[in-house]
């Protein structure tokens, strides 16, 4: 069961720029929705990433209706559509670069 994630195509639109100062929402977002990624799995080869819900009410609504995970309010867990891993992804690699651990700085 694969998501087809064409609502989150405007999500570029509400996404800051790689410049511009993050908000602590917007943050909370961004890592939330990287943590989702990397804590995801499987059940069947042609499933969508699968995630555990143990997030922000707040958080999971808005990231749904931006079309990156599909949540069900009855199971424990919820979905990553096609544009929420593009999105994880890309994220991932921003806060690489920003690592605050490498490089000795701390």
């Amino acid at each position: 069961m694969q998501m087809n994630a064409d609502a989150g195509a405007n999500h570029e639109d509400t996404c800051q720029q790689p410049d511009s100062v993050a908000t602590a929402d917007e943050l909370a977002s961004d890592i939330s929705l990287m943590l989702m990624y990397l804590s995801s799995w499987k059940e069947r080869p042609d499933e969508a990433l699968r995630f555990w819900k143990g997030f922000s009410f707040d958080i999971l609504n808005q990231l749904a209706e931006q079309g990156l995970i599909h949540d069900s309010r009855r199971a424990k867990s919820a979905y990553l559509t096609d544009a929420g891993v593009r999105r994880a992804r890309e994220l991932l690699t921003r806060y690489r670069d920003a690592d605050p651990w490498e490089g000795g700085s701390h």
